[in-house]
């Protein structure tokens, strides 16, 4: 049987704040998925981001910011979903937000949940490709 990975992603977490990236992962441990969570960006790029479903990224972190770091994800493996996340509504506002789901720290356990699964939806009907017509 195949995995959902709508409800067994392997996820990215780029959160500089400990707690916060904690919360993240148990949370979204309990929903299923399987995370890996480093503090910034520098040593997130010694990954593969390719085995990813999805990266949730921090806009502000210490050393190259979120949007920096998301923006060389999609260039090099568009399929992988990116989630930013910012504490400030000014970042809602830069154009690298406007392709791409935005959460307002703090966002409710709820939000993150349907952020994460809609995000991974779209990358899955994304990797399908268009529908194709039988007429």
């Amino acid at each position: 049987m195949m995995e959902d990975p709508i409800h067994s992603a392997k996820i990215l977490i780029v959160e500089d704040h400990v707690a916060v990236a904690r919360s993240l992962t148990a949370l979204l441990a309990h929903l299923g998925h399987r995370c890996v969570a480093l503090p910034n960006a520098e040593e997130a790029a010694y990954l593969n981001h390719g085995l990813f479903d999805l990266a949730l990224i921090d806009i502000v972190l210490p050393g190259e910011n979120g949007f920096v770091f998301a923006e060389r994800i999609a260039e090099q493996h568009p399929a992988v979903g990116i989630i930013l996340m910012t504490g400030s509504p000014a970042h809602f506002h830069h154009p690298a937000v406007a392709p791409r789901t935005a959460l307002l720290k703090p966002f409710r356990p709820r939000e993150l949940q349907n952020a994460v699964a809609d995000t991974l939806r779209h990358r899955r009907r994304s990797a399908a490709g268009p529908p194709v017509s039988l007429r």
